[in-house]
Order: structure tokens, then C-alpha cells, then sequence
């Protein structure tokens, strides 16, 4: 059987996940409406978050459903709001030409540090993006206490991968260097990432500072250049890596849909989005 190339392994996830929320969900976009009933899904990075917001939405609007979906990633969540089967997705990347052609709206609601993160048991707290590059690119083979390093990558074409290759050049020719390597690990979604970081001792990655503090994940989050990845540090840009999370809806959104932006954009929205290891948007710029 010939190998499949990334890029039809992302079709295929594509594919597998909107069909999956298909069976999982048995109502369309017009029964959720008369039933009352929200479906949100999209990148890992954000379903914690979302998961709180729901649940304050909730108790506000007693007679909406919200139901947040397992990670279906950025794209999948998009490609899922398309074909009808969610209400809301969310995204940690912008929306593209196409999608916006195809009737997508989009705002940003919150942004994160974006972090590197290593398995709890590692003997490291901090690094240089230099030292990174030298893990992701095969140059330094183990931790200080002997441990293996096992970079966990991205799909080459990943918003996370974009951002770290953009860090600096050395860490560019690092990551096409550790995907062209044999026996290479990628994670297809944020979720996934954060699953492999946890199991895999010696794994470094990319996460989100909103998913692993939401979510209570067992992983240690790096320094980089002794600069904490904190809301103040990304707030006095002293730690200037973060990522955006996007709310999207389409342009004809039901009213519940419309009332779940609100929401989120309300003074309660807000402080849920800010204690979940975000800043709220409005306080971001």
C-alpha cells in the first residue's frame, strides 16, 4: 500500500470528523434550532474555555442546550460549520478567502501564550530558542538525565508549525529538517499534541497556555529566554509568541447562535475567557 502524504491524512481526518459529528449528532442545523440545542466544536486550544463559557451561557439562558464537541481541530470545525453540523466553531486561525466567500463570519475573542511544553518529568524549565532548534532538528539526542528527546510536530501546514517556523530562521531549517526524518511523531490537533506531550517521556511540543492551565494537563511549560509564558508577559510583550482563538459563525446564524456571541462579548463572558489562561480580546489590543 503506498504511504499516504500529510496532507491526505488531513483530507481524511477532515472527512472522518465531519462524518463522525454527523452520527454523533443526529439533529441538522434547523432541529437543533427547535430543539434549542448549540453545537460548538473546533481547535483543542479552546474547547476547555468554551466548555466554561457553556456552562455560564447556560445558567444565564436555562432553556438553550449548549453541547461542545470533542477536538475536531481548526479546520475540521470550519469544514463541520459549512456542512451544517455545528452552530458555532471555533478557530485558532483565520479565516480563509474561500470560507469567507462561503458565508463564514469571524472574530477574535481571546488570545493565549503560545508555549513549548515538555513531559512533567523533564529536567528543563527554560531555553533558548537555539536549544529548541537544536532538539527539533536532531542535533542535541537527549536531556540532561539521559532521557531520549521526542519532538512531538504539526502537520507542516498547521498554524502552530507556521508560527514556530516564523520564531526565528534557525528554528525554520529545524522543523523541515525534523519532518523529513523517519519515525517522526504528528499530532493532527491541538488535543492530540497535548496527549502525546503528557504520555511520551522526553516529548517536547507546542501547546496552548489556555488548554493546558483549562484543562489541568501534566505537562511543563517552558521558559523561553528566562521569560515566563504568562497573560502579563504577552500583555508588556516581554513573551511575544501567542495564539488567537476566533469565534465563527455563519452569516445567517440562528438567534441562539447570535445570543451565545453576545455572551461571550458580555463583562461574565469575558471574565471566564480571562480566568481559563486567556486574555479576553478587548484586553488584548
Amino acid at each position: 500500500m503506498p504511504r499516504l502524504s500529510i496532507r491526505s491524512l488531513k483530507k481524511m481526518y477532515v472527512t472522518l470528523i465531519v462524518g463522525a459529528v454527523s452520527g454523533l449528532v443526529s439533529i441538522g442545523v434547523h432541529a437543533a434550532d427547535e430543539s434549542k440545542q448549540l453545537l460548538v466544536g473546533g481547535t483543542g486550544s479552546a474547547l476547555c474555555t468554551m466548555q466554561k463559557l457553556a456552562d455560564g451561557f447556560e445558567k444565564a439562558n436555562p432553556e438553550i442546550q449548549v453541547k461542545v464537541l470533542q477536538s475536531l481541530g481548526s479546520g475540521g470545525g470550519i469544514k463541520a460549520l459549512m456542512a451544517g453540523r455545528l452552530t458555532v466553531s471555533v478557530s485558532s486561525r483565520p479565516l480563509t478567502e474561500s470560507e469567507i466567500l462561503n458565508g463564514l463570519l469571524s472574530q477574535e475573542i481571546a488570545r493565549t501564550p503560545f508555549v513549548f511544553a515538555v513531559h512533567s518529568k523533564t529536567p528543563a524549565s527554560n531555553m533558548t530558542l537555539g536549544q529548541v532548534a537544536a532538539m527539533y532538528a536532531g542535533k542535541t539526542k537527549t536531556w540532561s538525565d539521559g532521557t531520549t528527546v521526542r519532538p512531538v510536530l504539526r502537520p507542516i501546514s498547521d498554524i502552530d508549525t507556521d508560527t514556530v517556523r516564523k520564531m526565528s530562521a534557525e528554528l525554520d531549517q529545524a522543523i523541515q529538517s525534523a519532518h523529513q526524518r523517519e519515525g517522526k511523531n504528528i499530532a493532527i490537533t491541538d488535543t492530540d499534541a497535548a496527549d502525546e506531550l503528557e504520555r511520551i517521556p522526553g516529548s517536547i511540543g507546542t501547546s496552548a497556555l489556555a488548554l493546558i492551565a483549562c484543562e489541568e494537563r501534566r505537562v511543563k511549560v517552558l521558559k523561553v529566554n528566562g521569560i515566563e509564558p504568562n497573560k502579563l508577559n504577552l500583555v508588556n510583550i516581554q513573551y511575544p509568541h501567542m495564539k488567537s482563538i476566533y469565534l465563527i459563525v455563519n452569516k445567517n446564524a440562528p438567534s441562539i447562535a447570535q445570543k451565545f456571541v453576545k455572551y461571550i462579548n458580555s463583562t461574565a463572558g469575558s471574565k471566564i475567557i480571562m480566568s481559563n489562561g486567556n486574555l479576553a480580546s478587548a484586553s488584548s489590543k
